[in-house]
C-alpha cells in the first residue's frame, strides 16, 4: 500500500470519528448497516452489499462487546473502502492482502489514537495492524 492511499484512509477513519463517532456500531446505524449477531466457533465478520438492498453486517462467533466493536470496525472499512474491488490490479492472493490490509488499518486508524502506539499507524505493516485488532477480539 502506498504512503499516500494509507494517509487516505486514516483520514477517512478520522473525519468519520470526528463527524459521527469511533462507536462502529453507532457509525453502521447512521450509514443504514443493518447488524445481527450469531455463535460460531471462531469470531468472523462479513458484509454483504447488493444494490437496491440494505447493506447487512454478520458477526459471530464473539462473546466480547470489545470483539464484536473490532470485527465491526473492521467490515466498515470494507463498506466505505471497497465498492470497487474489481478495480484492484493483480492475482487474487495480493487483491485480498490489500483488501484485508485496508479494512485492519481503517478499524485501527477509527477505535485508536495516534498516542496509543510508539509508530506511526500508517508505517504499521498489516500482522502489526492484525495482531492489534485480534488481542482485542478475545
Amino acid at each position: 500500500m502506498t504512503h499516500s492511499r494509507a494517509m487516505e484512509i486514516i483520514g477517512l477513519a478520522q473525519y468519520i470519528k470526528k463527524k459521527l463517532s469511533n462507536n462502529p456500531f453507532k457509525i453502521a446505524d447512521h450509514v443504514g448497516i443493518k447488524y445481527s449477531f450469531s455463535n460460531a466457533s471462531e469470531p468472523s465478520a462479513k458484509i454483504f452489499k447488493v444494490n437496491g438492498y440494505p447493506t447487512i453486517m454478520m458477526i459471530s462467533g464473539c462473546d466480547s462487546d470489545t470483539g464484536k466493536i473490532v470485527l465491526c470496525a473492521h467490515e466498515l472499512g470494507h463498506f466505505f473502502l471497497h465498492d470497487g474491488v474489481n478495480a484492484f490490479n493483480g492475482s487474487f492472493d495480493a487483491i485480498k492482502n490489500d483488501i484485508e490490509h485496508e479494512a485492519n488499518l481503517f478499524a485501527v486508524a477509527l477505535l485508536f489514537d495516534q498516542n496509543d502506539f510508539n509508530m506511526p499507524i500508517h508505517r504499521m505493516q498489516n500482522y502489526i495492524l492484525k495482531e492489534i485488532l485480534d488481542y482485542n477480539l478475545s
